[in-house]
C-alpha cells in the first residue's frame, strides 16, 4: 500500500516505440501535451510490479487496437502461466533418432517455450538455449565447474562461476553468481555484442519487447561505476559494493547438484535520453524503477529428510566400504607376516650330519667276516 514516486513506463516506452518515425513521434508528443501526461508518478508497488493501465497508453490504445494499455513489469504469479522447460536431458539412453547426449548433460534444457532456439536476439548465439533452469545442476558437482543457466526473465543463457562454499546446518553448498563476463559490456566481451551491452553491468531486455529496460543487480552492484551514465544516481544508503546484500547467489549441494538455496536480487532500469524517452531537461541515465529478492531457503523437515535420505546412507557407505578395505589390508598384512615367519623358522633351524654306509657295503663286509671265521 506504500506508495512511491516513479517513471511514468507508459510515457518511456511509448516515445520509445515512435522513435524512429518521426510522424508518430510528433503525434505521440503532441498527446502527451494535450494530456499533461506526467514524466513522473505515483504508484504502488503492486501496480509497479503487477501493472496497471496507463492514461497514456489508453488514449494510443483507441488509435491502435495492438497497443496495450496496460503497463506491467512482471506477469502474475499465476501458475497456470508459468513457462516451464518442454525438454530437458534426464540423463536416461538416447532413443534411436537422437545423438548421445554430451558428459555431465542431467538437467540440461534443451527446449523452452516450444523453442529449441531463442528468437528475441539477432544472432544464434544469442539465441541459444544453454544450461539448467538454475533448480538443479548434474550430481557430483565440482567448485571448479563454470555452468550455465537459462534465465526466462532475461531471455537468454548465462555463465556462473564460484564464488565460494558455506555449511548450511551440517550440509556444505557450493555457491554460485553471475560469471564477472556476463555484465562486461560488449568491448570488454565481444560475445555480449550478441545482446547489446553497451555499459557493463546492465543486461537490456530483447529489442522485440518494446522497452528501454536493462537488468542490473541492486545499487549497481559490480556496475562501471566510473561511466557518467551511472553514477549520476545516488543510492541510500551508498553500499553498492556490498557483494553480501545485493548479489543473486545460488547454494548448491555438490552430491546430488540440487539447489538449497537460492538468492535472487534483480534491479529493473530504464534508459533516459533527453528529449526521446524522456523530457530534454532530464539528465541521461540508467534510472532505477524497483528491485526484487526472491528468497528460496530448506525446511526443517526437507534438511532432516536429506541428511536421512541421502547423506546417511552415502557416507555410511563410504565408512563401511572404507572399513572392509581396511580390514581386507589388515588381513593380508596379518598372512604375509605368518608366512614370512614361518619361512623365517624354517630358514633358522639347524643342519645335521649323518654317518652312514651303502647298505650294499655294509652285506659286502659281513660276508667276509663270515667267512673268515
Amino acid at each position: 500500500s506504500d506508495i512511491f514516486t516513479t517513471i511514468n513506463m507508459g510515457y518511456v516506452g511509448a516515445m520509445n516505440t515512435v522513435k524512429d518515425n518521426s510522424l508518430l513521434f510528433d503525434l505521440v508528443s503532441a498527446i502527451i501535451l494535450e494530456q499533461g501526461t506526467p514524466f513522473f508518478m505515483q504508484l504502488n508497488v503492486s501496480q509497479i510490479l503487477w501493472g496497471y493501465n496507463n492514461t497514456l497508453l489508453t488514449t494510443l490504445h483507441t488509435l491502435k487496437a495492438s497497443i496495450s494499455p496496460f503497463v506491467a513489469l512482471q506477469d502474475k504469479n499465476d501458475a497456470n502461466e508459468v513457462v516451464l522447460p518442454a525438454a530437458i536431458y534426464t540423463g536416461g539412453e538416447a532413443a534411436d533418432n537422437l545423438p548421445s547426449p554430451p558428459s555431465n548433460s542431467i538437467m540440461q534444457m534443451t527446449m523452452w517455450n516450444g523453442m529449441q532456439e531463442l528468437n528475441y536476439w539477432n544472432t544464434s548465439y544469442g539465441n541459444m538455449i544453454n544450461g539448467t533452469d538454475g533448480t538443479s545442476f548434474h550430481p557430483k558437482f565440482t567448485s571448479d565447474e563454470v555452468p550455465y543457466c537459462f534465465v526466462d526473465n532475461l531471455f537468454r543463457s548465462v555463465k556462473l562461476s564460484n564464488c565460494g562454499d558455506m555449511d548450511f546446518n551440517g550440509i556444505k553448498l557450493l555457491c554460485l553468481h553471475l560469471n564477472d563476463e556476463m555484465l562486461l559490456d560488449s568491448i570488454n566481451n565481444p560475445d555480449n555484442a550478441a545482446f547489446f551491452m553497451t555499459t557493463t553491468g546492465f543486461l537490456p531486455f530483447p529489442p522485440s519487447i518494446g522497452q528501454p529496460i536493462f537488468v542490473s543487480l541492486p545499487h549497481f552492484h559490480r556496475a562501471n561505476w566510473s561511466s557518467p551514465l551511472v553514477n549520476k544516481i545516488v543510492f541510500v544508503p551508498d553500499n553498492h559494493e556490498d557483494g553480501d546484500a545485493y548479489d543473486t547467489t545460488l547454494f548448491v549441494e555438490p552430491f546430488t547438484g540440487q539447489l538449497f538455496q537460492a538468492n535472487k536480487r534483480l534491479q529493473v532500469n530504464t534508459y533516459l535520453t533527453p528529449g526521446i524517452t524522456a523530457p530534454k531537461n532530464v539528465t541521461e541515465t540508467y534510472f532505477p524503477i524497483i528491485w526484487v529478492h526472491q528468497h528460496v531457503d530448506p525446511t526443517d523437515s526437507t534438511i532432516s529428510k536429506f541428511k536421512i535420505f541421502i547423506y546417511l546412507p552415502y557416507y555410511g557407505s563410504i565408512v563401511v566400504g572404507s572399513v572392509a578395505i581396511f580390514a581386507g589390508v589388515l588381513l593380508a598384512a596379518i598372512a604375509i607376516a605368518r608366512c614370512t615367519c614361518f619361512v623365517n623358522k624354517r630358514a633358522g633351524q639347524p643342519e645335521y650330519e649323518h654317518d652312514y654306509s651303502p647298505l650294499g657295503t655294509n652285506n659286502e663286509s659281513m660276508r667276509g667276516n663270515a667267512l673268515n671265521a
